[in-house]
């Protein structure tokens, strides 16, 4: 198995089981928590993609073997679903209490009974929770393995983690963060430096929010940007110097250079390549936070589908600069911090219509495609870039780094809505961007052909295999034959002279 286990749930499912579960009339309650799976080098995470009430005296009755079960009946309805529809069974229950809770010797004593069985029904692994007021234990089965829950992420404007039991101090707290620590304790810094933050996009953007992270104390950071540095864009790129123009550096390298000079002992993975690739889609989908600092509609779209499949908070930083179509003055300058959580009301692009499916499909086509389609507008026929100024990425990027700190330290007041923000630069006016959703909607709707905590049991959309992978690895394995040949010569050589 991985390194450790997590379930991730939605700060409004969540009220939801809370609700049903932890009751004033000390008795005890069920529910069924279902999932999808995403499986990594390090970590197995359980995403709820669905909460199921039983109803006390039909669902949930007095039992021979403990004091409630689950009716066969219910059991067998919701366990033919989950082989259905690919998920996890979860059956979750309280105790009483506070910050701690543990199964009961009844209830692991069912686990054993039941869960063999159910995992033959299912197709799936199936497991148990248990949770008090402040904490909550975890015993999953699977095919080969019994493991037990580590932690459950709540996922809202206040990241929240509950564990079986208060956790224990961790590492440390070096002196450089001390700033920080009177702000938010030294339990705050150590949530920073346990953050996987992947940032799509080494541009201006993408490269204030790199180095912003790793100023924060951000432990691990993922940078993904298929570009070298050139002349136009090195007024944006904090840390590029004139030599990376003449060296042709990529981005990613000059903001693993930028992160390390901020945090010596930072993990960083800076990838080459685009963010489609199905190779970096799979360093991506374990973080805790996605920041989108690219612009492209194919890159708005995998973004949307990673945040609400895999739910991961995510963050879209941008600036759009608009002309006047008759002058050519600039007529408008929006800057954009969009938030975007895995949850219905959260921010989805899809439903806000930042992936229109005709700008979605014009982005796909070639420059002559483009021309044959542009009626006379030469700007789009030849793909032309935009205006961009660094000072403007900051006003979007600031916001972001800002809300990631707040939400995951627990500065934010509870009744915080992470709604997206503008900024209308030429009239020097923030707006505060409310949410729409639809039911239906193929990423953060409630239907069954939604993505909502999917994980692994679906295909993203926009994945492409990496160009000349198995060219590669022939190329490779032809030279390590030549190699090893060449090295066999010389052996052979150097035994006759020893036999002469």
């Amino acid at each position: 198995m991985t390194d450790s286990l997590q379930l991730r749930i939605t700060n409004a499912d969540f009220a939801v089981l809370n609700e049903h579960l932890l009751r004033d009339d000390h008795d005890e309650h069920a529910a069924l928590v279902l999932c999808g799976i995403v499986r990594t080098d390090h970590q197995t995470r359980l995403l709820v993609r669905q909460v199921v009430l039983a109803e006390d005296g039909t669902d949930f009755v007095h039992s021979q073997h403990g004091y409630k079960e689950l009716t066969s009946r219910f059991i067998a309805k919701w366990a033919s679903y989950c082989a259905k529809e690919n998920l996890i069974y979860l059956a979750a229950h309280n105790h009483f209490g506070k910050d701690t809770v543990e199964f009961s010797p009844n209830d692991l004593e069912s686990h054993e009974r039941c869960y063999p069985a159910l995992i033959d029904i299912t197709g799936h692994p199936v497991g148990a929770l248990v949770f008090a007021k402040n904490a909550v234990a975890g015993d999953i089965w699977f095919q080969k393995s019994r493991e037990v829950l580590d932690s459950m992420v709540v996922i809202g404007p206040r990241m929240r983690a509950l564990r079986p039991g208060p956790r224990t101090c961790g590492p440390d707290v070096s002196e450089l963060y001390d700033r920080h620590v009177r702000l938010f304790g030294e339990e705050g810094q150590r949530i920073l430096q346990g953050l996987k933050v992947t940032i799509m996009g080494a541009g201006g953007g993408g490269s204030l929010t790199n180095q912003w992270s790793a100023h924060l104390g951000v432990g691990h950071l993922v940078v993904i940007d298929p570009d070298t540095i050139d002349k136009t864009n090195r007024p944006r790129i904090v840390g590029s110097e004139p030599r990376d123009i003449r060296k042709k550096t990529h981005k990613v390298r000059i903001a693993e250079r930028v992160a390390k000079t901020a945090q010596p002992g930072i993990r960083f993975e800076g990838i080459v390549g685009d963010e489609r690739y199905i190779d970096v889609v799979r360093k991506v989908i374990d973080s805790d936070v996605i920041i989108l600092a690219g612009d492209s509609y194919r890159s708005r779209l995998l973004f949307n589908a990673i945040v609400h499949q895999y739910m991961i908070p995510g963050f879209h930083v941008g600036v759009h600069i608009l002309p006047d179509t008759l002058t050519g003055q600039v007529a408008e300058i929006k800057v954009e911090s969009r938030c975007v959580l895995p949850a219905f009301g959260g921010g989805c692009l899809l439903c806000n219509n930042f992936i229109p499916a005709e700008k979605l499909r014009l982005e796909g086509l070639s420059v002559s495609e483009r021309r044959a389609q542009a009626y006379g507008d030469q700007q789009f026929a030849e793909a032309a870039p935009e205006p961009s100024v660094i000072t403007l990425n900051v006003l979007s990027a600031a916001h972001v780094v800002n809300d990631i700190m707040m939400m995951f330290t627990g500065l934010f007041r509870d009744e915080v809505e992470l709604e997206s923000l503008r900024y209308i630069a030429l009239d020097r006016r923030l707006f505060r961007v409310s949410h729409i959703s639809k039911h239906d909607c193929l990423h953060c709707g409630s239907g069954d052909r939604s993505a909502k905590g999917r994980g692994d049991t679906k295909s993203l959309p926009m994945q492409i295999n990496r160009p000349d992978t198995d060219n590669s690895v022939k190329w490779i394995k032809t030279r390590v034959v030549l190699l090893y040949g060449f090295i066999a010569r010389l052996w052979n050589t150097a035994g006759s002279k020893t036999a002469q």
